[in-house]
């Protein structure tokens, strides 16, 4: 299945998707509050009416984007794990300052796969410098 990705140009077009201005994309207002993940199973459940789904509340951050975020880097982290020709696709596609963009977000899990990929493609990088 990964190399299916790989021939299909999955890498570059997930560091294609990663190279917009990712705050932005993830602070989107287009979202019903009381229909996101977080509002919708925890604390007290408001009624769902025409009136609420209008107006809505000012949500910090939409979490079904930075979970989608979150899910495309983990894929990237499959597809590139101890195989260093897709880690070099990675360097090859200059995917260090986007995943740098990337780390800007704060969310914990986001920036642990963003630091994991970063790492991967360091030490494959100073191996293959090592080698020359």
């Amino acid at each position: 299945m990964s190399q299916h990705l790989v021939f299909a140009n999955c890498i570059p077009l997930v560091l294609k998707f990663l190279n917009q201005n990712i705050l932005a994309y993830i602070k989107v207002k287009n979202v019903i509050p009381i229909l996101d993940f977080p509002m919708c199973v925890i604390g007290e459940q408001p009624d769902v009416s025409l009136d609420n789904l209008e107006t809505g509340d000012n949500s910090p951050c939409s979490w079904r984007n930075v979970f989608s975020c979150i899910n495309l880097l983990r894929i990237l982290n499959k597809l590139t794990k101890w195989k260093h020709s897709r880690i070099m696709m990675l360097i090859v596609f200059k995917s260090a300052p986007i995943l740098k963009r990337t780390l800007k977000v704060r969310h914990a899990m986001m920036q642990l796969y963003v630091l994991k990929l970063l790492k991967n493609a360091n030490q494959v990088f100073r191996t293959t410098m090592a080698k020359n």
